[in-house]
């Protein structure tokens, strides 16, 4: 066999290395005889460059980097190692502190800064996605949200912020369980925790603001992602029978998707069409959800979700988001009163530890969007104007943005009705396609007695190839 490769010429064993597949082949491969040996390790490591494209987008380099060969094919080489070892053996995710873990969610989270990279054009299409999907087949990483960990665990251990964050910016896997995903994704209904995602999702936003930190520039992604979780609940839930009958029936195009470009910071992009929902209780339910009564197990809250019973689609909360100016734009003083959209953020920092602990300064300037006139909340027209503001990495992953927004109807005379306000705060997850958060009525209660529930948007637009992209800014 050794005769046969050495008589081939160098190109055709090249290739024939890279039609194997498996890593454990290539292996064997290299071993056979001095030509292959050659193949993977001859011409400055320039195989490995090749091998890596096969699976994963291009890497960013370094100037340093690109100019030397030898440097370049190396690294290639090292995160194609790294990357496979990881993928492959994978992890039991309880809590992301362990070794594996950590390794594991560490390689997630290079893939996903490193998506869409090499590509010049949003086409829809990444290699470090599919790997992520892939991996999310695998293993219980998105099927696990606040899966209670084993017995030998301490009771007040906490999860590892890396893996909440990195489980949030997956949600779009975790809420779509069709036919056309990968066989390990498929019926993968099972909930955790949900009366504790209910308290946190109802509670007020002096015991849970959806941004903390210094600056308040840092994402309180445990809040943000038991509302993810509050709604993969609903919406996946075949027993619950509140969104999933009618989430069941939309298509992929008309589900919540991953992102469809790289993610940078400082970027404001979103698509046009969004799909929403939102969930309230009456004041006595809410009063009872913040007081930990739905976890004990003695009562059962039934949500209210803005959806229309009986329908044979998916009738919820319809957006069309526009860009205006700000001169256009309806943003009288009472908006920014309650949203402070526009207004810099106050340093909340105290210690030196909250220093040191800093995210950032903001990274862009805030954006005004518009929904007036396409959106659509249970058969009644609505006008909504609000706040894109870009915000720093998130543990390292780039591309988080605060969503502020103002729900309001108008009078006859066309003048804003101050008594009927919904004020919206949330996250817009990186690459723009899904955004999260809460809602309340300022006129209706403040601080712990504040009336509030969660929300959902997600983007729905049928194409990236469109021209519905709006806002193309960075810092």
């Amino acid at each position: 066999m050794a005769k046969a490769f050495g008589s081939l010429p160098y190109e055709i064993n090249v290739e024939i290395a890279l039609l194997l597949d498996s890593d454990r082949d290539l292996c064997t491969f290299r071993r056979i005889c001095h030509e292959t040996k050659n193949v993977v390790d001859g011409d400055k490591l320039s195989f490995w460059r090749r091998r890596f494209l096969t699976r994963y987008d291009k890497p960013r380099l370094s100037n340093k980097e690109s100019k030397n060969a030898l440097t370049a094919n190396t690294r290639y080489k090292v995160a194609y190692q790294r990357r496979q070892k990881w993928l492959r053996n994978g992890a039991y995710f309880v809590l992301g502190t362990k070794g594996d873990e950590r390794r594991c969610l560490e390689v997630l989270r290079e893939l996903a800064i490193e998506s869409f990279a090499s590509t010049t054009a949003c086409n829809g299409s990444s290699k470090n996605v599919h790997q992520i999907t892939q991996f999310c087949a695998s293993f219980n990483l998105s099927r696990s949200i606040f899966k209670p960990p084993p017995r030998r665990y301490r009771k007040d251990a906490k999860p590892d912020p890396l893996l909440l964050t990195i489980q949030l910016l997956l949600i779009h896997i975790s809420v779509d369980v069709g036919d056309h995903m990968p066989r390990g994704l498929q019926n993968a209904s099972c909930c955790y925790a949900f009366p504790t995602s209910q308290r946190f999702a109802y509670g007020s936003a002096n015991d849970h603001p959806v941004f903390v930190g210094f600056n308040a520039q840092e994402i309180n992604v445990e809040w943000v992602l038991h509302v993810a979780n509050f709604f993969r609940y609903h919406l996946v839930t075949p027993a619950e029978s509140t969104l999933y009958p009618f989430y069941e029936l939309l298509d992929a195009m008309q589900k919540p998707k991953a992102w469809q470009r790289e993610l940078k910071n400082g970027e404001v992009k979103l698509r046009k069409v969004w799909k929403g929902c939102y969930a309230f209780l009456n004041r006595p339910q809410m009063a009872s959800v913040r007081a930990g009564k739905g976890e004990n197990g003695n009562q059962i809250f039934m949500d209210q979700l803005n959806h229309e019973q009986g329908s044979d689609c998916f009738q919820i909360q319809n957006l069309k988001l526009e860009v205006v100016s700000e001169q256009s734009m309806p943003w009288p003083d009472i908006f920014e009163q309650h949203l402070q959209a526009r207004t810099a953020p106050v340093n909340r920092a105290k210690t030196r530890a909250q220093h040191r602990a800093d995210t950032g300064e903001p990274v862009g300037p805030p954006m005004g969007f518009s929904f007036a006139g396409d959106g659509n909340d249970m058969q009644e027209d609505f006008f909504a104007s609000g706040w894109l503001n870009p915000l720093p990495s998130q543990q390292g992953i780039p591309g988080w943005q605060r969503m502020t927004m103002m729900k309001y109807y108008q009078d006859v005379d066309g003048t804003v009705d101050q008594d009927a306000l919904w004020a919206y705060e949330g996250v817009v997850l990186p690459g723009g396609q899904v955004m999260l958060g809460r809602w309340w009525s300022p006129g209706e209660g403040t601080g712990e007695d504040q009336y509030s529930g969660p929300f959902i948007f997600w983007n729905v637009d049928g194409s990236i190839d469109d021209d519905s992209m709006i806002g193309d800014t960075q810092a």
